[in-house]
């Protein structure tokens, strides 16, 4: 590490004003861009479920702001930084890049947004632990991003989104295996209750295991509280109903809902970045229509994006 910082400063101290000049612009200048892309995916998230002329011009305006591979990249920065660090914005996130999927440079480049955004994804999957260590609230985050946009995009049959369904397993096991921090196994209890349909159907397995080990917690885990606790044993019952809302009784899961609703033992979940619960399980948004979606296209086929 010291190697790496003196080799740093000395190459700090080698170069030219002028050098060192150009690198603090460039560091502005991409500062700045970022800047301007997160106060355009502000409006175009204001903007999402619209379908009249406004969205039209929204959507022209960033088309116009790519103007090369580089300026496409920040903007999927730009959006990878809101996903992170503003709690209710991963659904929108997720959306905005389904729609931008085919956007590419208007240069004329032939990099997808999607296929950009899908890296970004793999990366932070990659370096999990990491995140997880630095900031939690991230990490969470990141899980909840995965989940909204496999949800998404998995429907295009593109084999290459298959690889995310391993990473979607993995990140709820380490949420709920984290007896340490209450608000991952809460994170995990959300999303497995939101998505537990979806993953049923991709690993019934896997999903099996993960119940049992929503059973051990609810058994071992000292330090529960009693809202935390009402999750995990509504996730019981949805499992063993087959994540099918007409078998359970509407008296029990309203029971749930009410019970968790009203205990107020955590934080507001928005400022936590959990995924907040319908308070109806058939109200839940894994099926997204995504035909509501019309995408800018460059690109000759839906089927093209990664």
């Amino acid at each position: 590490m010291r190697m790496e910082m003196s080799n740093s400063h000395s190459r700090s101290r080698s170069q030219t004003p002028v050098q060192r000049k150009t690198a603090t612009s460039d560091g502005t200048m991409v500062t700045s861009r970022l800047k301007h892309f997160d106060s355009l995916l502000t409006s175009l998230s204001a903007l999402i479920d619209e379908d009249d002329g406004s969205v039209h011009i929204a959507y022209s305006v960033v088309l116009e702001a790519a103007s090369s591979e580089a300026s496409l990249r920040l903007l999927a920065e730009a959006l990878h930084q809101r996903w992170l660090s503003d709690p209710g914005f991963a659904p929108v996130a997720a959306r905005l890049t389904f729609r931008l999927g085919d956007m590419t440079a208007s240069n004329g480049g032939e990099i997808r947004f999607s296929s950009i955004v899908f890296v970004i994804i793999m990366n932070d999957f990659r370096d999990r632990l990491t995140l997880r260590r630095s900031s939690p609230h991230m990490f969470r985050m990141s899980a909840h991003f995965i989940f909204e946009y496999y949800a998404l995009f998995h429907k295009l049959n593109n084999p290459i989104h298959q690889s995310l369904v391993g990473p979607l397993f993995i990140y709820l096991n380490e949420l709920i295996d984290d007896g340490e921090d209450l608000l991952n196994i809460e994170q995990m209890c959300r999303l497995l209750h939101r998505y537990g349909p979806m993953l049923q159907s991709l690993n019934p397995a896997g999903t099996q295991q993960l119940c049992l080990k929503v059973r051990r917690v609810l058994i071992s885990h000292s330090q529960l509280t009693p809202s935390i606790r009402s999750l995990l044993l509504e996730i019981v019952e949805m499992s063993i109903n087959r994540w099918n809302p007409e078998l359970m009784a509407t008296a029990v899961f309203d029971f749930y809902r009410e019970y968790q609703e009203e205990s107020g033992e955590t934080t507001p979940k928005r400022k936590q970045g959990l995924l907040v619960v319908p308070r109806r399980l058939s109200d839940r948004s894994s099926s997204i229509d995504t035909t509501a979606f019309s995408t800018p296209r460059r690109a000759s086929s839906r089927e093209s994006i990664v």
